[in-house]
């Protein structure tokens, strides 16, 4: 062994031996959680701002320029690209907030790092993760008592009760002139889809009520549909474009003559046998029209094709024709119109047909669209959203979902709390009493919750232009001298009771965010050591294959295989 050999062994075995890869790092005890924690409050600092009615907005690019224009923290989240560890928690979990009640994330990301902010200062009193976990799980505890004793009871399907939840959800500025007219359309339209549901408390805002989206006018142009819009036109010059009364045949199975499974061949040697072939073909599709005919429908949806000369014959007999129904528009279309889906053409009797007081094919801007609409007793209606700029008509959409899942929430669970920072008030003051009982270093991040809770209110009076130092001042006098409801509404910056202004926050979506905040928080301060796999060398990395270079000129950028840092290619 060479003396430099020799010097090189030395050291290693000093330095013990080796674990991790080469190239691996890792940090580990106050480092760590001094990094994770850093990472958190800043995503929260980012979100904060786009808190209450009079939240900012932020504008996202990605690598292909696409542009987002948006105050939603999901919306926000889902596009934060990051390879942070603690980032990537609370990306995840703000996916799991939306999945689960659609509403929320922000408050839950701000309050987490709220929480996360205030555990820094017991690290300083020499408090060990541990005990902060413990004493934040005890005081989220005794928060939800709170909360859900101060909740009230409403009927789902009062409007005025719909109309302030969806209200509140859509009050963002960007939306302020056309809040009203939203809330209106939201609330009615659940309404007239639970009223069809026979007494069953479970509305899927997804699958039964339609939203579409369509450049051109104001908020105010939006309007509510009792029935379907379907993407789609008429596609042969005799058909019918306006029918009224109309008696719906929903036929799953193309029109057409299909092709057979089994090899075979057929031999033609003159006209007239081409000619007999090809009417025959003729003589059966007319035969199927002649079924969906006879069993009185005027209207047929199919979800896939028509042939052209059976829609020809459509045309002839007065019956409107559409083909290639999107599935969820096919399906949307038998809750709408009472419509049982045939199998196929053969199958359609008059048992099969539903109902609709018009269906007609109208020019939307430069897109035509076939409305179906004066449905009774709807089981799926539509909301047409109108704006100047589609990046705002898309950002509108996304604020309608929120409200529509907020409504959800209240049909399933019927109780309400106090927004405008009422309900976080209450609970701060609560776990300050309930501190006073522990005898424990957990009274010191009982009391650290309560503080956190209280930045709520402070954030949406900051957002709002208001002093929050007074704001909060007077909520705490009026909860004190008045009740519990009373919160500040950030519209005229007055502090007052928010269940008689109509500001309110179902009960599922208040403690959704909570428990997810304390979920974030405590994840993240059991934490103690981070460690970052070694990156391969440029040379050593998967190979561009043809399938992967087309992917990546078609754009499917982040697809694995599309370029040589993303996973193995195929």
């Amino acid at each position: 062994m060479t003396s430099i050999e020799q010097t090189h062994y030395e050291r290693s075995l000093r330095a013990g031996p080796r674990v991790l890869a080469k190239g691996a790092r890792r940090t580990k005890g106050r480092a760590t959680w001094k990094h994770n924690i850093t990472v958190a409050t800043l995503m929260a600092e980012m979100l904060q701002t786009t808190l209450g009615p009079k939240g900012m907005h932020k504008v996202l690019t990605d690598m292909l320029d696409t542009l987002v224009i948006s105050g939603d923290g999901v919306t926000i989240l889902k596009k934060f690209e990051t390879d942070n560890p603690a980032a990537k928690i609370i990306v995840e979990m703000a996916k799991a907030i939306d999945a689960e009640v659609g509403d929320g994330v922000t408050t839950a990301v701000v309050l987490a790092g709220a929480l996360l902010d205030n555990a820094v200062k017991l690290f300083h009193e020499r408090i060990h993760p541990s005990i902060i976990v413990s004493g934040y799980k005890k005081a989220l505890s005794h928060a939800l008592d709170t909360l859900r004793s101060q909740s009230v009871p409403v009927d789902y399907l009062d409007k005025t009760v719909l109309r302030s939840v969806a209200r509140t959800s859509l009050d963002k500025q960007l939306l302020w002139s056309g809040a009203e007219h939203l809330a209106d359309l939201t609330a009615e339209a659940v309404i007239k889809v639970m009223s069809a549901k026979d007494g069953v408390r479970r509305l899927e805002p997804s699958e039964d009520i339609q939203l579409v989206i369509k450049t051109g006018g104001t908020i105010l142009d939006s309007v509510l549909i009792d029935g379907v819009i379907v993407e789609r036109q008429l596609k042969h010059p005799t058909l019918p474009r306006r029918v009224e009364n109309a008696r719906i045949a929903l036929v799953d199975k193309s029109i057409r003559i299909e092709k057979t499974k089994n090899w075979s061949e057929l031999r033609i040697n003159s006209p007239a046998l081409m000619r007999g072939f090809v009417e025959e073909e003729s003589r059966i599709l007319e035969e199927m029209v002649d079924r969906i005919s006879s069993a009185g429908a005027n209207v047929v949806f199919c979800q896939k094709g028509i042939d052209d000369r059976a829609l020809y014959f459509f045309g002839m007999r007065g019956i409107m024709a559409v083909r290639e129904v999107h599935r969820r528009d096919f399906e949307m279309l038998a809750k709408a119109t009472h419509a049982k889906i045939a199998v196929s053409a053969w199958e359609v009797t008059p048992e099969h047909l539903g109902y609709a007081k018009l269906v007609e094919e109208r020019d939307i801007g430069a897109e035509t669209w076939v409305f179906v609409e004066g449905c009774e007793n709807p089981g799926a209606v539509s909301i047409m959203l109108r704006g100047g700029i589609y990046k705002w008509v898309e950002e509108i959409k996304n604020r309608v979902k929120d409200a529509l899942r907020n409504i959800a929430a209240i049909v399933e669970n019927s109780r309400v709390v106090a927004g405008g920072g009422a309900a976080e008030m209450a609970a701060a003051r609560s776990l300050r009493r309930y501190a006073l009982t522990l005898k424990s270093k957990e009274q010191m991040a009982v009391n650290a919750f309560a503080d956190a809770l209280e930045r709520i209110p402070r954030i949406l009076a900051q957002n709002a232009g208001l002093d929050a130092i007074s704001i909060i001042s007077d909520i705490r006098h009026a909860q004190e001298s008045n009740g519990i409801s009373y919160g500040i509404d950030v519209r005229d910056g007055k502090v007052k009771d928010m269940l008689a202004a109509g500001i309110v926050d179902p009960l599922k979506v208040r403690e959704t965010a909570w428990k997810a905040a304390v979920e974030i928080a405590c994840t993240i301060l059991r934490i103690d050591e981070v460690v970052w796999a070694a990156k391969r060398p440029w040379h050593e990395r998967p190979k561009m294959t043809e399938k992967s270079v087309e992917w990546s000129r078609q754009g499917f950028i982040g697809q694995p295989g599309s370029y040589p840092m993303y996973g193995e290619p195929y």
